[in-house]
């Protein structure tokens, strides 16, 4: 060890002891004793003192206040929990109401404290040594033992092959294919859309059934072998109020101007006088007592009716709406010309029309409904129609066709549907050859500047308004050659005027057409200012203007409602009786061979009825054109 280190000290129990009597430092004033005991200290035991007295050292001095003994073990809260149990000494702050030695033992620094001194103190004070136990041993959380908290093991090792393959790169990623989710999302939506259909259909749509009218409607549905998709709500109406409904629903009235309406029929001798929605509509709900608008998806039907009648009216309208729901008929005219609207709703009202037929359930009851028919005529028609045209095509478009349409099967009738809703002329005309040009739509006249509503009327538009001058025959027989139209109406300054160029078969047709025209023009009035031309190869010019309310425009009581579509229908039907099998080219020839022999369309003997009686219909024209079955098997061939 060198000279110069220093050699720390080394201590004793007795290095500690002070003397008592040791002068205070100068600078510590001495406050007036008596205080409190301090917190940390406790008195000396009266055996510890007399143990103290009985050495040899001096006795306590009087005004020296108790010796007090710090506790041998002290609870320190905030101990370091990990340090070992080793003594500590604990210091104390200088006291004032101490004597003057142990405020000068607090004053010391630790240093100076410790300092060692040699001679015996007659009073010591012994600095309490705190002994601070361990703290207990607190156990660690331990983790779950269980398998599926165990450490996730290492993957096995890969094949060698494996690893030799992977130095060579990674294997590229599975590409994740857009359209297998866009069909899983796909899939997804049409569950869930077919859930909610099947709760409509099944659940709520059930419910929405007036009772007599779903009773109405499964007999309709098992006859026609089809299923109603959504209930139809059925309103009954005053025959007036009812009338009226009827005319704007069919004529579309609320989309088309009333009086551009009312003056185009006047100038072509289809309206006499104001255009009476009521009267119109009371004529037609004779034949249709019941009728289904498309655009409220609602059957209206005349109050009052008898159990009979309002049953077979009730389950013809339901038909249609049936037809709707499978078709779309109802969308589909909308947006069509007038003669593919009228063509339209010519097929659905007959095959409305044989349903309804098929379910009355005896010849007796067809007979009560004829004569509840005849009885409802007499009471709501108070006054004739003012239009034919309007009346016919609202109440019984279907009609004329029924005898050979009727008697094809459901299926057979659906397939048929789209041929026959072409346009009005393949529709009513059996006699129409095969190889008869499309409809054309020829180059309309000039028109003026305010023309509207341009558009192809159809072949029964001017088959009434040439049958209302110059009667059913003539005028059936210049329709049966019509092959297009395009109609113009206009207002001008005075007058709503037409104009139309009417587009024949063919070249020897035209003779017919524009012969019928120039009688249907001399039979005008002159305040009609109408004019007819021909172009000599295939067209013929109308030009009309409207006479006003107040001049007959037609005869009206003349017209025979479609013309000899009903009695050409039934020729037909009489041919195929006994076979199915009566190819098109045999139809055409029957109704060309019943038109070669000549004879008139008599009214109303002609016409038949909705409902067919128990002894049948009774035509004068069908009874002088039966055909014989050479006549049939000659066609055939």
């Amino acid at each position: 060890m060198a000279a110069n280190d220093v050699i720390p000290p080394v201590f004793t129990r007795e290095d500690f002891r002070l003397r008592l009597d040791a002068p205070a430092p100068a600078d510590v004033e001495t406050p007036a004793p008596a205080i409190a005991t301090p917190p940390l200290l406790r008195p000396i035991s009266w055996s510890a003192q007399k143990a103290a007295q009985s050495s040899e050292s001096p006795p306590i001095v009087a005004d020296v206040p108790e010796v007090f003994d710090l506790p041998e073990v002290l609870d320190v809260p905030d101990r370091n929990a990990l340090m070992p149990e080793l003594p500590t000494i604990v210091e104390a702050e200088y006291r004032s109401d101490l004597t003057p030695a142990i405020g000068l033992l607090a004053s010391l620094s630790p240093a100076t404290r410790l300092t060692p001194v040699p001679e015996p103190l007659p009073v010591i004070v012994e600095a309490a040594v705190v002994h601070v136990s361990a703290p207990p041993i607190v156990e660690r959380p331990q983790l779950a033992t269980g398998a599926v908290y165990a450490p996730r093991q290492p993957p096995p090792a890969r094949p060698a092959a494996v690893q030799e393959a992977m130095k060579f790169g990674a294997p590229p990623k599975r590409k994740r294919h857009l359209g297998r989710r866009l069909m899983s999302m796909l899939m997804a939506l049409a569950m869930i859309g077919g859930g909610v259909y099947a709760v409509k259909r099944f659940v709520l749509d059930v419910s929405n059934w007036d009772p007599e009218v779903e009773l109405f409607a499964t007999e309709i549905a098992q006859i026609r072998g089809l299923s109603f998709r959504d209930p139809v709500v059925v309103t009954v109406l005053p025959i007036r109020e009812y009338a009226e409904l009827f005319t704007d629903s069919i004529l579309g009235l609320g989309i088309i101007d009333r009086g551009m309406l009312a003056g185009e029929l006047r100038a072509v001798g289809l309206l006499n006088g104001q255009l009476d929605t009521e009267a119109i509509g009371a004529t037609a709900a004779v034949d249709a007592p019941a009728f289904y608008d498309g655009a409220t998806k609602t059957v209206y039907v005349v109050s009052g009716l008898p159990d009979e009648l309002h049953r077979f009216a009730v389950e013809r309208a339901l038909t249609t709406a049936l037809l709707d729901q499978h078709l779309d008929w109802v969308a589909r005219s909308a947006l069509a010309t007038p003669t593919e609207a009228l063509a339209i709703r010519a097929a659905v009202d007959a095959d409305a029309i044989s349903v309804a037929r098929e379910a009355i359930a005896t010849p007796e009851a067809a007979d009560i409904v004829v004569r509840q028919m005849a009885s409802l005529a007499a009471e709501s028609v108070t006054q004739p129609t003012p239009s034919v045209w309007a009346s016919s095509i609202m109440g019984r478009p279907g009609l004329p066709l029924q005898p050979t349409l009727g008697a094809l099967s459901p299926r057979q009738r659906t397939a048929q549907f789209d041929l026959i809703s072409t346009n009005d002329a393949i529709t009513y005309d059996l006699g129409r050859p095969q190889t008869a040009p499309s409809p054309a739509t020829p180059s309309p006249a000039t028109p003026s500047p305010a023309t509207v509503n341009e558009s192809t009327r159809g072949m029964m538009y001017w088959y009434h308004a040439l049958a209302s001058r110059i009667g059913p025959s003539a005028a059936w027989a210049a329709a049966t050659v019509w092959n297009g139209d395009t109609t113009t109406v206009s207002q001008t300054a005075t007058s709503i005027c037409v104009e139309s160029t009417v587009t024949a078969l063919d070249a020897g047709s035209v003779v017919w057409l524009f012969a019928a025209f120039q009688q249907w023009a001399a039979a005008a009035v002159p305040e009609s200012a109408t004019e007819v031309a021909t172009d000599g190869a295939i067209s013929v010019t109308v030009k009309a203007c409207d006479p006003g309310p107040t001049l007959p425009t037609g005869d009206m009581s003349a017209v025979l409602p479609f013309g000899g579509s009903a009695v050409e229908n039934t020729i037909v039907a009489l041919g195929r009786a006994g076979t199915t099998n009566l190819p098109e080219r045999a139809q055409v020839c029957l109704v060309q061979w019943a038109r070669a022999r000549g004879g008139d369309l008599a009214n109303p003997g002609d016409s038949p009825t909705i409902v067919e009686p128990s002894t049948g219909w009774r035509s004068p024209y069908v009874a002088a054109h039966t055909p014989t079955v050479a006549e049939i098997d000659a066609c055939r061939a």
